[in-house]
């Protein structure tokens, strides 16, 4: 239709051809992987029959810490014949990273943790010499067996204090997923969705 300022306006022209379109034909839809793994879809495009062009495709996920990419990427169509381009979606496994150390007994038992350890380490001593000059040998391997234990304690004792503990941060979370795949020529757009399931 056509405004002018003819007596008769508007004016109605008559068209006709075959429109250009393009479309996502088919697509394999859904995947399931790990937390920084990668998971590839195919998907295909294809146009009517007076199509002819190159299509920009666009990729966005919705997942954090997460890429998408296609290739090939523009898609050349000739008509109806499908054409394949490969989305990739990338993840990110989390970094282990450790918080504040807790403290895991009050600031005033670090000396008497000291005083343990020392003594525990004396001992030890008193009982590896009353072993050597133990003559007989079953006794002489239950001092050995006493001594161990309290070397063990006294280490044990004086290793302790703070514990951390790790957090996993930078990673993409668990979850169920929406990648979308967007197509353009010109003006006129095309869009598929894909699903991620990410454990």
């Amino acid at each position: 239709m056509i405004v002018d300022n003819a007596s008769n306006s508007p004016q109605m022209v008559p068209l006709s051809g075959i429109g250009a379109d393009f479309s996502f034909s088919s697509a394999s839809g859904s995947k399931t992987i790990h937390a920084g793994e990668t998971a590839s879809y195919t998907v295909n495009l294809s146009g009517t029959s007076a199509f002819n062009g190159s299509v920009q495709l666009d990729c966005r996920v919705t997942p954090p810490f997460a890429n998408c990419s296609a290739s090939p990427n523009p898609v050349i169509l000739n008509g109806t014949t499908p054409v394949g381009t490969t989305v990739t979606v990338s993840t990110a496994a989390c970094s282990l990273v450790p918080t504040d150390p807790v403290p895991i007994r009050p600031p005033t038992g670090h000396f008497l943790r000291l005083l343990i350890s020392w003594c525990a380490l004396l001992l030890t001593l008193v009982v590896l010499w009353l072993a050597h000059r133990e003559q007989r040998s079953q006794r002489r391997r239950r001092l050995v067996v006493l001594a161990c234990l309290l070397f063990l304690t006294g280490l044990s004792v004086s290793c302790g204090g703070d514990r951390s503990t790790l957090s996993c941060q930078n990673g993409t979370p668990a979850g169920n997923y929406t990648i979308t795949l967007t197509g353009s020529i010109g003006g006129a757009s095309r869009s598929t969705t894909l699903t991620l399931t990410v454990r």
